[in-house]
């Protein structure tokens, strides 16, 4: 794996490999089977990183016409133990970042494995402090590893064959892990930001972590602000925003939160910019969804 790319649905391919995938006619993701809203990817920085910092330690062992150095899966036992040193703190916080992005490996597999990183109580409550503490731009903070723990956080959550009720319920409890699901919405690179989003949508879909995501002011304001000053890069971020506003609405006061912050002519501009590339179907929703309460809104007085 040479160039390491995320597709929407969290998993991450080389390059070349799933390319040709979609070139061929495909429009599904290889390891789910699930059908993608966007045939567009995005860069893994982290696993990139790993590669780079893996090369740099082996190149001396390679001549010139050696192959690509090849990462090999780890199994359940060799990540039990890995997870093992991380909470027993037997791993520098400079080289925790390569565990996180081997488990994000693990966790990309397959959906047994996502299961077995789910059952574990005390790495998910270490993965929702992990966020609470990388959110930022301190001096302290690895964009890197924030980037590795939420893809994480959101593959678990997002297995739609995974019983992940314990998981939302531990992030619901959380008083901090909102507020910095928020904040790396705000100030997170691509690939944080489109994890952040992503864990925000799926909370809303359970009745046990929706509610602190629907009464989070800042939540809808932020999305918002990404679409209103062209803070999103790729047409995989737009559509994750879409989608998450959507969710969001399901919630008549972020119904009327969206149509008085201009809601309907943000969708409206993105839709006629990006096109069928952002998903019509999504921003057409939304658009309807804002009107509808617009209308309401304004026959009752709101």
């Amino acid at each position: 794996m040479k160039s390491p790319v995320s597709l929407s649905t969290g998993v991450t391919y080389d390059r070349t490999s799933i390319q040709r995938w979609l070139d061929n006619g495909n429009n599904t993701c290889p390891a789910t089977m699930q059908v993608l809203d966007s045939k567009d990817f995005v860069p893994n920085h982290t696993l990139q990183r790993l590669i780079q910092i893996w090369y740099n330690n082996n190149s001396s062992n390679h001549s010139q016409s050696a192959k690509p150095p090849q990462f090999r899966s780890l199994s359940s036992t060799q990540i039990a133990d890995l997870i093992k040193q991380l909470l027993q703190g037997r791993i520098a916080k400079p080289v925790s970042f390569e565990s996180f992005v081997k488990i994000l490996c693990f966790a990309s597999e397959s959906a047994d494995n996502r299961r077995f990183l789910s059952a574990n109580d005390k790495f998910i409550d270490h993965l929702i402090v992990t966020v609470s503490a990388e959110v930022g731009s301190g001096p302290g903070s690895d964009p890197d590893l924030l980037e590795a723990v939420l893809k994480i956080l959101h593959l678990i959550i997002a297995s739609r064959d995974n019983n992940t009720s314990h998981v939302r319920e531990k992030i619901s409890n959380s008083c901090e892990f909102i507020p910095s699901l928020v904040r790396a919405v705000k100030t997170g690179r691509p690939g944080s930001r489109v994890a952040a989003v992503g864990i925000t949508e799926e909370l809303t879909h359970h009745p046990e972590s929706k509610k602190p995501v629907f009464d989070h002011q800042e939540l809808v304001p932020e999305l918002l602000e990404l679409v209103k000053h062209g803070k999103l890069e790729k047409d995989g971020e737009i559509q994750a925003v879409l989608s998450c506003l959507i969710s969001l609405t399901s919630s008549r006061r972020n119904k009327i939160k969206l149509v008085r912050a201009g809601g309907v002519k943000l969708v409206g501009d993105i839709i006629s910019v990006h096109g069928g590339a952002c998903g019509d179907k999504r921003g057409w929703k939304l658009c309807s969804n804002d009107n509808k309460q617009a209308n309401e809104g304004f026959e009752i007085g709101e």
